[in-house]
């Protein structure tokens, strides 16, 4: 029953992926869709890494920001990965 759940759940995300892209299909050149497309994907795929630990990360940056720390030093430990998020925007 899970498994059907998840493959459901897949379908329909890859579903609504491809009619995202056949809806931008339009505005783009053929060669220049995956220049676009690309960068997208990358930047959702590294926020959804980020998400678990957005919450500490932004938390410590507000802490930490007008202390005079390197957070450059600190932050990557908050998140556990070698780069962090501390903008407002996901």
């Amino acid at each position: 029953m899970a498994e059907q759940l998840r493959t459901t759940n897949s379908t329909t995300l890859s579903d609504f992926i491809w009619r995202v892209a056949d809806d931008l299909w339009g505005d783009f050149r053929h060669t220049d869709f995956a220049r676009i497309i690309m960068p997208l994907l990358l930047l959702r795929r590294l926020e959804c890494v980020l998400e678990p630990t957005r919450a500490a990360v932004t938390a410590k940056y507000q802490q930490e920001k007008d202390s005079g720390i390197d957070l450059g030093l600190i932050l990557p430990h908050v998140s556990g990965l070698s780069f962090y998020n501390t903008s407002g925007y996901t």
